[in-house]
């Protein structure tokens, strides 16, 4: 039986890292600038202390804005509308899913809406809803499924057009949301995304000198207690944990250094990358175990 690929395979190991030092508005902008999530906070020795996110970034802006009356409110604050992505990629309800998932993987996006053929929203299929797919397919050797089987029709991310910034930023802040989605009826409208709530708020951040968040530093807002792995970690085991937490990256920890990180989308590209060499399928093997070499790095 071939050897069940481990995190040490596919981690990427080229990182952007954060000092626990660093202050907090130059790290979301770092963030933003470098489009990933997460970075990862490691001392100078390379020891691993945690992990500081959009979360983070988000719920550090809510605290200061809460002591703060000019922060994020007010008449002038960006509504849902003045942040919403319109060019979205959507998606068919009756669309395979690996197909579907092979969209997100090359347009690079962590998500995308289900829209119907009347222009309906239905729900979202994500990084996280396509777990379900690898898993299933690792157990029970499903056959072919669809997007409408696998998204998440989950409506609690439904904002109206006119919700302020204040209030978009609380939703992200408070929930595992990584996307909010704009409706008119039943219509779509667009989407909001914590990137585009951060890029908003950051925007308000840098006009307001004496804004509370300024002055203060990563190591305070960072999550210290964010789920890593070990290199030995093999990918059936992964692909639980990200179907089952909200995390979209793992820390790879050797002992306490940071060995790399793998993502919801390396494992993805991993299997894609296997169904296309025509690689079959074992229950007790996982099709990812058959995957040679890491996966490219997406940022």
């Amino acid at each position: 039986m071939e050897r069940l690929r481990a995190a040490a395979d596919i981690m990427v190991t080229r990182l952007t890292t954060l000092s626990p030092e660093a202050e907090i508005l130059p790290s979301i902008s770092r963030l933003v600038e470098k489009r990933i999530t997460g970075a990862p906070v490691v001392d100078r020795e390379g020891t691993y202390l945690g992990v500081f996110s959009e979360k983070c970034s988000l719920e550090a802006l809510v605290e200061a804005a809460e002591g703060f009356p000019g922060f994020l409110r007010g008449s002038r604050a960006p509504r849902a509308a003045d942040v919403m992505e319109t060019s979205l990629v959507r998606l068919d309800p009756d669309l395979d899913a690996i197909e579907a998932i092979a969209v997100l993987l090359s347009n690079k996006i962590s998500g995308a809406p289900v829209v119907d053929r009347a222009g309906r929203f239905l729900g979202v299929f994500s990084e996280k809803t396509s777990m379900s797919v690898v898993l299933g397919s690792a157990y029970d050797q499903h056959p072919k499924t669809t997007v409408r089987a696998t998204m998440d029709s989950d409506h609690g991310r439904i904002v109206p057009a006119d919700l302020d910034l204040l209030s978009i930023c609380r939703l992200f802040s408070d929930s595992h949301y990584r996307r909010l989605d704009v409706l008119d009826g039943d219509r779509l409208m667009g989407q909001i995304s914590r990137r585009d709530a951060l890029e908003a708020a950051m925007g308000l951040a840098r006009r307001l000198d004496d804004a509370p968040v300024h002055g203060r530093k990563v190591g305070e807002a960072m999550d210290c207690s964010a789920r890593t792995i070990a290199p030995t970690a093999d990918l059936l085991s992964i692909a639980t944990i990200f179907q089952q937490s909200p995390y979209r990256r793992l820390p790879v920890l050797d002992g306490d250094l940071l060995a790399g990180i793998v993502s919801r989308r390396d494992v993805l590209a991993a299997t894609l990358r296997t169904l296309a060499t025509g690689a079959k399928p074992k229950a007790q093997t996982l099709y990812l175990s058959a995957v040679a070499g890491s996966p490219p790095s997406f940022g």
